[in-house]
């Protein structure tokens, strides 16, 4: 499978960004809600992607550009998942259950420091 990353930073980039990636071969599209100057549009980009999607909003703390609350973040998850987004993937420690209608779940683990020696370890938490 491959996925593409989209960090745009409007609808209509994110669209575009879309299509061309659908063009070249892609399956799915990742869409970085933090890179997005308005993250209020995400669900109507949702609504109008033409690939499959996976939603993320990465938190500052875990190397994104997201700097709103946690509430705004997973509410604006949730409706992307309303939107009909295929996967949502959301930071392994700040998961919390939320309603994601049909969207898969991806729980996202990052280390910038090194890999971990007992990646089961973590998992098992």
């Amino acid at each position: 499978m491959i996925c593409v990353s989209l960090q745009a930073e409007t609808a209509d980039q994110a669209l575009a960004g879309m299509r061309e990636a659908r063009g070249a071969g892609a399956d799915l599209v990742e869409l970085r809600g933090d890179h997005l100057k308005d993250p209020l549009t995400l669900p109507s980009i949702v609504t109008a992607r033409m690939i499959p999607v996976l939603v993320t909003i990465r938190p500052a703390w875990e190397g994104g550009r997201w700097t709103g609350s946690e509430e705004d973040r997973i509410r604006l998850l949730r409706e992307a998942c309303a939107a009909g987004a295929e996967y949502i993937d959301v930071e392994f420690k700040a998961y919390k259950d939320f309603p994601r209608a049909a969207a898969h779940l991806v729980l996202s683990y990052h280390d910038f420091d090194k890999t971990p020696a007992a990646l089961e370890s973590i998992a098992g938490k």
